[in-house]
């Protein structure tokens, strides 16, 4: 596992955390498995769009890995696709996250962000502390 600083502004701490895995490469992953096999099928996305009862950007967004989907989608776009779901799943391997890039955490909710900008924002808690 990559190990990543998080830092937490609302509680003004930074510590650092294991990470396994980057969400964007797996969905980007994920999306261009679907979307190479809806090529070879020769299926347009408002066609997969129309089979699963969504909209064609809904397809456009998930292929370029810009959407996440829930699992149930998923499963509704191998089977229409005639794929096995474990076949568009990576391996950990593949998306793991990299030390370039550590997570803030804004109101309880993560950001990853490009580790030039967690070391303004540390200094930045940094300042703030010693103001205090």
């Amino acid at each position: 596992m990559t190990n990543v600083s998080v830092i937490d502004i609302r509680e003004c701490a930074c510590y650092a955390v294991d990470m396994a895995i980057d969400e964007r490469q797996l969905y980007r992953y994920i999306g261009q498995q679907l979307r190479d096999r809806r090529v070879t099928l020769q299926l347009t996305q408002q066609q997969v769009a129309r089979e699963i009862g969504v909209e064609r950007t809904s397809i456009t967004n998930i292929e370029s890995g810009h959407q996440k989907l829930p699992f149930s989608m998923l499963y509704e776009l191998c089977d229409v696709l005639g794929m096995d779901v474990r076949k568009v799943l990576p391996a950990v391997s593949d998306i793991r996250a990299t030390a370039e890039e550590e997570v803030i955490h804004i109101d309880g909710r993560a950001t990853r962000v490009p580790s030039r900008t967690a070391s303004f924002v540390r200094t930045m808690l940094e300042d703030r502390k010693r103001d205090s």
